[in-house]
């Protein structure tokens, strides 16, 4: 079963400026995607309830299924690439991993096995968005259904809009988070590999 989550080892690699990418770029640009969404009171992008879709959904539908093969097709070519700077040591402080035979000692990543790692992440991470943003009509359609509850039962409806922000705020940081690593992958491929 742990075969099956094997990308998700991404997540354990250790480096200094690692968590910039994976966590604080995605998280400024979720708050400041939620804080238009709030002030502009345009909720109809995340759920349209007369339509009951999610006008962005489609969007996103499609340009994840253009990267997700792109994710596989950039994993591949980076497993079959024969060039030998590949294999070496990444300049620097190279990022480590902790697992399997490494747990005492951390594993350090070579450019492939980072880029590896990295891809087949993305890869994963998007075939699992692609799954959320799916279901994201019948989520819309429970909320909206919960916010009748809600009313019917006297609370206020700055309690949906705060539930309403905490679910467009997951879907948003995966977005962001998918994006930004997309853009780190993209210049180690076409920058880094090249020059080092």
């Amino acid at each position: 079963m742990k075969q099956i989550f094997t990308p998700l080892l991404y997540l354990r690699i250790s480096h200094a400026q690692k968590r910039r990418f994976d966590l604080w770029i995605p998280l400024f640009l979720t708050a400041i995607f939620l804080s238009a969404l709030y002030f502009s009171d345009y909720w109809s992008i995340a759920y349209d309830a007369n339509t009951k879709q999610s006008i962005i959904s489609d969007r996103i539908l499609t340009l994840l299924s253009a990267l997700s093969g792109f994710f596989v097709a950039a994993l591949a070519a980076i497993a079959t690439f024969n060039g030998k700077n590949l294999d070496e040591l990444m300049l620097g402080d190279p990022p480590t991993l902790r697992h399997g035979k490494y747990k005492n000692e951390p594993e350090k990543l070579t450019r492939r096995r980072f880029l590896s790692f990295l891809f087949g992440y993305l890869a994963f991470a998007s075939f699992v968005y692609t799954i959320l943003v799916v279901l994201s009509p019948v989520v819309g359609q429970v909320f909206f259904h919960f916010r009748g509850f809600l009313i019917y039962h006297g609370f206020s409806s700055l309690i949906f809009k705060v539930l309403s922000l905490v679910v467009i705020g997951m879907y948003s940081f995966l977005f962001f988070h998918i994006f930004i690593i997309t853009l780190l992958g993209l210049h180690y491929l076409s920058e880094r590999i090249s020059r080092e």
